[in-house]
């Protein structure tokens, strides 16, 4: 039995005890006025009735009220936990949409890089030449990108720096000299290809991340 039941139990006993009470006094004097005291009884026997339910009333409203504060309180929370799970909804969406935007801006930075090494092999220079200021802009345009791990920063700063020495290269010894040479200089491409090879290793890093499960929802 619940404590409110228990608290009413107790109250309707001593509104009936008070009652029986009241009329036994009331009968003991009735030989007074007899008519006077029969309604006396009767209005006694009223009042005592009708005082718990009067008390109950004013209880069942204050427990009618405490249970509508809890809805709402439960209904906020609810809204709240919704509003939240929205939220992170929102930005796990974003954060994956701003990986796939990175990812696709390293993989033109690889093509571009590539496309350099391979038209130097076929001595295609004012190819190589667009394709490498292709890659030195984007290089420095990644390299402060937040998704990106410091030593990834690291390695676009000097993938970039690398760039720009192979322009000046690419220019000065080759477009110039109007030379059919092929391939650039050894220290050159060597680091050309470093830096696709590290581009490789990012992208799949990306990837890999934007594959995970999603977040457990906010509670």
């Amino acid at each position: 039995m619940s404590r409110w039941k228990l608290i009413w139990l107790l109250i309707l006993l001593l509104a009936v005890g008070g009652w029986a009470a009241g009329f036994w006094l009331a009968y003991l004097h009735r030989n007074n006025s007899e008519w006077a005291n029969y309604a006396g009884i009767a209005g006694l026997c009223l009042a005592i009735i009708g005082f718990p339910f009067t008390i109950y009333s004013l209880f069942e409203t204050q427990r009618a009220g405490r249970e509508a504060q809890r809805q709402a309180a439960e209904a906020a929370r609810e809204a709240k936990a919704a509003v939240e799970q929205s939220r992170a909804d929102t930005k796990q969406a974003l954060e994956k949409v701003a990986l796939m935007l990175l990812a696709g801006d390293l993989e033109r930075l690889q093509t571009a890089v590539n496309a350099v090494l391979d038209f130097g092999d076929h001595a295609i220079w004012p190819r190589a030449l667009l394709h490498c200021r292709e890659a030195g802009a984007l290089a420095a345009a990644l390299r402060v990108n937040p998704l990106l791990r410091e030593n990834e920063r690291t390695m676009l700063a000097q993938g970039a720096e690398a760039l720009a020495i192979a322009q000046t290269y690419i220019t000065d010894n080759r477009i110039n000299k109007n030379t059919t040479r092929r391939g650039l200089y050894r220290t050159h491409a060597k680091n050309l290809q470093s830096l696709a090879m590290s581009l490789t290793v990012v992208r799949a890093r990306l990837s890999a991340i934007s594959l995970e499960a999603p977040h457990a929802p906010v509670n």
